[in-house]
């Protein structure tokens, strides 16, 4: 094997690895959003007044519920008010999008692992 084959395997199989690690982060975003989904369904249907609020790092404390609408960041630290429908449908979208992607990255890994067969083939074949 010469070394630009060599070097187009090592490029290959870091190419896969960094893939695995944005499949690894898109699957746990959409793990958070069903559970997300499944709090906001619980709070929905729940006749509850009170609830345990997250306060960070594994703290809770015991909170009254006097509104149900839901304060959502929408990022750069700003927060709109959502009824609990709007916010279970903007989980789902996202949740839809990150599936998208998924099919894109596992698509891409396909196309990448191809290559990899082929260059290692090669590799073979001119040993």
């Amino acid at each position: 094997m010469n070394e630009k084959m060599a070097y187009e395997i090592q490029e290959a199989n870091e190419h896969a690895k960094n893939i695995e690690e944005q499949l690894k982060v898109v699957e746990q975003q959409i793990a958070e959003l069903r559970s997300f989904g499944e709090g906001i369904e619980f709070l929905d249907k729940s006749k509850e007044n009170e609830i345990l609020a997250s306060i960070g790092k594994g703290v809770f404390i015991k909170s009254e519920i006097k509104d149900r609408k839901l304060f959502v960041d929408v990022g750069s630290g700003i927060f709109v008010r959502k009824s609990i429908d709007d916010a279970a449908e903007i989980s789902k979208e996202q949740i839809k999008r990150l599936n998208e992607m998924k099919i894109q990255l596992i698509s891409e890994m396909n196309l990448v692992n191809e290559g990899l067969r082929e260059l290692v083939s090669s590799a073979e074949i001119n040993d």
